[in-house]
């Protein structure tokens, strides 16, 4: 989406006039007006079939994204080699492993990988992974060297990064027409 490209400059203005506490009401109140919306205005027309949980399946894949998480999050505080680093990272990389065994082999997956098995679509996987991160980045940074080395206010920080963010706003549309218009090479 485009909207995470206009978080520094609205965040910017917002804690700025008001306090940053209101950022987080703002978006309270507008993901209400949006749920709202959504059970008025969107029709769900697709057929849907009545799955059970697999909860293996499940707790697995908490276990890898808790585990490699809490793993990467405690180098800040721990030697890279400490064991609360590595053992969470080796649980986390062990339990994704048996659910991608499990995800294979039971009829009912909790998420489809045979996706992964097409090479375009997971060339085009990673660069969407690799722009997002970059757009990321550069939305962290900026506002930071800014605001802590060139002393501009959060507002002036935000409106910095404003002219990237309506280039990716154009260009996000102009990739959707273009797709429409000349369909996806497979």
């Amino acid at each position: 989406g485009v909207m995470p490209a206009f978080g520094p400059t609205i965040g910017g203005y917002i804690s700025e006039t008001t306090t940053w506490r209101n950022i987080f009401l703002i978006l309270i109140i507008c993901a209400v007006i949006m749920l709202i919306l959504e059970h008025i205005l969107i029709s769900h027309e697709l057929e849907t079939k009545d799955y059970s949980l697999d909860f293996i399946s499940l707790i697995l894949s908490v276990f890898a994204s808790f585990g490699i998480m809490f793993g990467f999050t405690n180098i800040t505080h721990n030697n890279i080699f400490s064991i609360y680093v590595i053992l969470p990272i080796i649980i986390g990389i062990i339990s994704l492993i048996l659910f991608v065994r499990r995800q294979n082999e039971i009829e009912n997956s909790l998420l489809n990988l045979n996706v992964l098995k097409n090479i375009s679509f997971d060339s085009g996987v990673v660069y969407i992974c690799l722009l997002y991160f970059s757009m990321c980045s550069i939305n962290i940074l900026m506002p930071l060297y800014n605001q802590n080395i060139a002393y501009y206010s959060a507002t002036i920080s935000g409106i910095i990064l404003l002219p990237a963010t309506l280039v990716y706003l154009v260009f996000n549309f102009i990739g959707n027409m273009l797709i429409d218009k000349l369909g996806i090479k497979k």
